[in-house]
């Protein structure tokens, strides 16, 4: 088309002369105009009143993308470029107010100017074509009253109907399901709520691909569907429970939910497998880590707010439906003074020394860190408090290396012990721990270390002398592997050809002796799987005191 320039219009929103567009290039008759949302390219030339230019894209050769209505750019061009249709060429005459101000765009733009932009719209993507290729176009029909979209392994709640794709014809009455996203009728709607809020509805024109499953939809070249999104069931894994998985049936109130020590009532139903019969029935008052209830479903707990409802299902398909009636948090660590700080530390630790008594190590390592939170920061204690939470510090890294050790958690027994080491370098049961890990780890030197601090002070440590026994058999294995390995390589480069050794034999009596070495320093020393005490008489080698 040719370029003839139109007659300026004013634009603006409240006609205010604040925006005059002039049509240079007209679009075609058929073509487009973007809406509020949709994802707009254009090509631009801005220009001073004098003619002075700023800025092009064109002298980039590079187009301009940005979506319109969201206040991405100035405020004259989504004014503008919304009442353009894709090919149209028109010039814009922004006033200072519509553009940028009395700031201007230092050095280019000046305070209070009116600014000329050439613009031509090449494309835009619409919002409304959830698939870019036209198959499912949405409109919207009620606005949002949540926030949040479905996803993943979400279920949802959905009431719709179907007609034909002109509109004329219903197809199917309005119904409701709720299910999966991938289990929703057809793909179109599985598309489509994937982009939705809570409340939400919407009017979907899909063609026939995108409306296969829907009654009717295959014959009738596609279908109309209108359909809101009612409730999001949010589904997730229960932390730190394998394979435990929580569906939010009625949503909570707030944001809170249950901390450690949280006092709450709980109304449940326990069915040993999904959608079978109701085993048993309960509402009770439970104090969240004081073992009222199992841990996978106190975990579960945890993850609730107040006057949820959930379908708890664990590994082996128990399920639980649960609802938190009510709940009061325990007081939060930054709101007690010392000596409560203190008291919690000394009720957690009791806590889990009475986990790993009962074999429950995972509770025992939780209980122990969470103990460790209430006295990590000391500094405004008093002196007398800090030495009681010095002491507290120690035993509770003591108690976490022989946890860790107990479940060959070595990485974990290590650290544990080196932060017992840093308050107390000489401590006998954090030097036997971290030696005991370090061996673990083929960290002989620093095993050896260890053992030769605690023979130092003692020499006649039996333990310290078992352990040792065992480190000296290891590290000659070692030594006697690596001394076949590098032989071996030297032999292949033909460096001992005058000396023959059955290789075979020599290494049969090796293996043998070392074998006899390690056994011999088993049979003195404790399982390794045993954390022994340097203190007898306590043969868990937790610290009480």
């Amino acid at each position: 088309m040719t370029e003839v320039e139109h007659a300026p219009v004013d634009v603006s929103p409240t006609q205010d002369g604040g925006v005059l567009k002039t049509i240079i290039t007209p679009a075609a008759d058929d073509a487009r105009t973007p809406e509020t949302g949709d994802e707009v390219r254009v090509h631009y030339t801005g220009t001073l009143l004098d003619g002075t230019k700023f800025d092009s894209s064109r002298d980039r050769d590079d187009a301009f993308t940005f979506t319109l209505g969201k206040h991405q750019v100035i405020n004259a061009w989504d004014v503008g470029v919304a009442t353009m249709k894709i090919g149209e060429r028109a010039k814009f005459e922004c006033r200072a107010d519509y553009a940028y101000g009395d700031r201007g765009s230092p050095p280019t733009i000046p305070a209070n100017a009116t600014l000329v932009f050439d613009v031509e719209l090449l494309s835009f993507d619409s919002h409304r074509d959830l698939c870019k290729d036209g198959g499912v176009m949405k409109e919207d029909v009620t606005t949002a009253t949540g926030f949040a979209t479905p996803k993943g392994r979400d279920e949802v709640t959905v009431t719709y109907d179907v007609k034909t794709r002109d509109g004329e014809s219903e197809i199917a009455a309005e119904q409701s399901m709720t299910c999966g996203i991938d289990q929703l009728p057809c793909k179109g709607m599985q598309v489509a709520v994937k982009k939705m809020k809570a409340g939400e509805k919407v009017r979907l024109t899909m063609t026939s691909e995108y409306a296969a499953g829907l009654p009717g939809a295959a014959s009738a070249d596609g279908a109309v569907v209108t359909f809101s999104l009612d409730v999001i069931h949010t589904v997730e894994d229960v932390t730190g429970v394998d394979g435990a998985v929580k569906k939010i049936l009625v949503d909570g109130e707030g944001y809170e939910k249950p901390n450690d020590g949280a006092q709450c009532e709980i109304e449940y139903e326990k069915r040993a497998s999904k959608g079978g019969e109701v085993e048993e029935t309960k509402s009770l008052q439970v104090v969240i880590g004081d073992e009222h209830i199992s841990d996978e479903l106190e975990s579960a707990i945890m993850m609730m707010k107040l006057k949820e409802k959930a379908l708890v299902t664990m590994a082996d398909g128990t399920e639980y439906t649960v609802t938190l009636a009510k709940m009061e948090r325990a007081k939060e660590q930054y709101a007690m003074n010392a000596a409560e700080k203190l008291e919690a530390a000394e009720k957690y630790k009791a806590s889990g020394n009475d986990a790993y008594k009962n074999s429950k190590f995972a509770r025992a390592t939780k209980k122990y860190a969470a103990a460790l939170k209430f006295v990590e920061y000391d500094t405004n204690f008093s002196d007398e408090e800090k030495q009681v939470s010095k002491k507290l510090k120690l035993s509770l890294n003591l108690n976490s290396a022989a946890v860790a050790i107990k479940t060959k958690s070595w990485s974990s027994a290590r650290k544990s012990s080196e932060k017992a080491l840093e308050l107390e370098s000489g401590n006998e049961k954090a030097l036997y721990r971290l030696a005991q890990a370090s061996m673990e780890l083929d960290e002989y030197d620093e095993s050896r270390r260890c053992l030769k601090k605690i023979l130092e002070v003692d020499e006649a440590h039996a333990e310290a002398q078992r352990m040792m026994n065992r480190l000296k058999a290891l590290e000659a294995r070692q030594a006697k592997k690596d001394a076949r390995i590098f032989g071996g390589m030297f032999n292949k480069m033909d460096l001992y050809d005058d000396v023959k050794v059955d290789a075979k034999t020599e290494a049969e009596k090796e293996e043998t002796f070392v074998t006899e070495m390690e056994e011999q320093a088993k049979t003195e020393a404790p399982p390794m799987d045993q954390p022994l005490a340097p203190d007898a008489g306590e043969p868990m080698s937790l610290q009480h005191a």
